[in-house]
C-alpha cells in the first residue's frame, strides 16, 4: 500500500508492520496504482513517473495528462484536454493513441 502525505510533499510505502511507513518519493500531485505498479504525477507539470520499487527511484514515462489508469500490464492516460486516450508502450516515453475523447478513465484487472 502507498500513500501521499496530506500536503502532497512525499510518497510513502506501508511496511506491513504496525504503523510503520517508509518514504519512497518526493512531492506528487496524484498516485495511481495497479498490477503494473505505482504511478505518480508531478505537482509541477503533471508529467507521469513510474516507481521502480527502490526508495526514491522513479523514471519518467510520459508527459502531462488529465488522469491515468493502471492495469495489470500497462498504463493508460487521458490527454490534458481530455481529447484522447493513450496506452503506454512500456519503453521510455512512448505512448500509442487508443481512443477518442473521454471525461474520465478507469482500469480493472483480475488476479489469477
Amino acid at each position: 500500500m502507498f500513500g501521499l502525505t496530506p500536503d502532497r510533499g512525499a510518497v510513502y510505502r506501508y511496511d506491513d508492520v504496525g504503523s510503520s511507513w517508509t518514504a519512497v518519493g518526493g512531492p506528487a500531485a496524484h498516485l495511481y496504482g495497479g498490477g503494473y505498479g505505482l504511478i505518480a504525477t508531478s505537482p509541477d507539470n503533471a508529467s507521469v513517473w513510474r516507481f521502480l520499487w527502490e526508495p526514491n527511484t522513479w523514471t519518467q514515462i510520459g508527459g502531462p495528462g488529465a488522469e491515468f489508469a493502471v492495469t495489470a500490464d500497462t498504463v493508460f492516460g487521458l490527454t490534458p484536454d481530455r481529447g484522447a486516450v493513450y496506452r503506454y508502450d512500456g519503453r521510455e516515453r512512448s505512448w500509442t493513441a487508443v481512443g477518442g475523447p473521454a471525461s474520465t478513465i478507469c482500469a480493472f484487472f483480475e488476479e489469477d
